[in-house]
C-alpha cells in the first residue's frame, strides 16, 4: 500500500497541475500606445475667436500644424488661407477694417472657388493685350465703351464682363487721318479696373 501511494501521488499532482493550467485567465492583449489625433480644420476652428489679430491667429494655428499659404485680398491683406498638413484641410480667416478677426470657417465653398476662377480668367484675358499690338488685336478681347473718346485715346470694356475696363492710348497708323484705324498701335494700356457701364 505504501508503494502504491508513492507512485500515485506524483500522477495526482501532475493531473491537478494540468487542470489548473487550463483554467487560468489569459492575459489581456497589449493596447496600442495612445496617439494624438492629426490636426484638422475642425480642431483649428475651435482655437479661434472674434477680435483676434493676425499674430494671435498665427500663434493659435501654427502649433496645430497650420501654415498660412497666401492672401486672398492682397490689396487690403485682410483675408488669409491656412492649410493643415498632412491632411491638406484648409480654413479661411477674414479680418475687418481694424485688422481684427471677424469671420472664419472651413474653406470648402465651391461657389467661391468657381467665382475666383472666372475672375482669374478675365484678368488673364486683359493681360494678353500689350503695347505694340494693334487696335484690331485689342478688339478680339475688348469692345468700345460709351462716353467721350478720340482716335488716340479710348476706354474699352472686356467682352465677357463689361464691368472690367481699360484705358488705351494709340499711335495712329496714318497720322494724317483723325479717325480710328484697325492698324493703330497701342502705346499704353492701363491695368484693368471695375466700373459701372456708361451709356451715350
Amino acid at each position: 500500500m505504501k508503494a502504491n501511494k508513492v507512485i500515485f501521488r506524483p500522477w495526482l499532482a501532475l493531473i491537478l497541475s494540468a487542470g489548473l493550467a487550463g483554467c487560468t485567465t489569459p492575459a489581456p492583449p497589449a493596447q496600442p500606445p495612445a496617439t494624438t489625433p492629426e490636426p484638422t480644420a475642425h480642431t483649428a476652428l475651435a482655437a479661434l475667436h472674434t477680435g483676434m489679430t493676425l499674430g494671435q491667429a498665427d500663434k493659435a494655428l501654427q502649433p496645430l500644424g497650420g501654415i498660412r499659404i497666401f492672401t486672398v485680398s492682397s490689396a487690403e491683406r485682410r483675408s488669409y488661407h491656412y492649410v493643415f498638413q498632412p491632411l491638406g484641410n484648409k480654413i479661411l480667416l477674414q479680418f475687418d477694417s481694424h485688422n481684427r478677426l471677424a469671420k472664419w470657417g472651413a474653406d470648402g465653398n465651391d461657389e467661391d472657388r468657381q467665382f475666383t476662377a472666372k475672375i482669374s480668367a478675365i484678368l488673364a484675358g486683359c493681360q494678353r493685350i500689350k503695347p505694340g499690338m494693334t487696335r484690331a488685336e485689342l478688339l478680339q478681347e475688348f469692345t468700345t465703351e460709351g462716353g467721350l473718346s478720340t482716335a488716340r485715346q479710348r476706354t474699352y470694356v472686356y467682352r465677357r464682363c463689361p464691368l472690367f475696363k481699360v484705358q488705351v492710348d494709340f499711335a495712329p497708323a496714318d497720322p494724317s487721318m483723325q479717325v480710328e484705324n484697325p492698324g493703330d498701335s497701342i502705346v499704353n494700356i492701363s491695368k484693368p479696373y471695375l466700373e459701372w457701364g456708361i451709356a451715350d
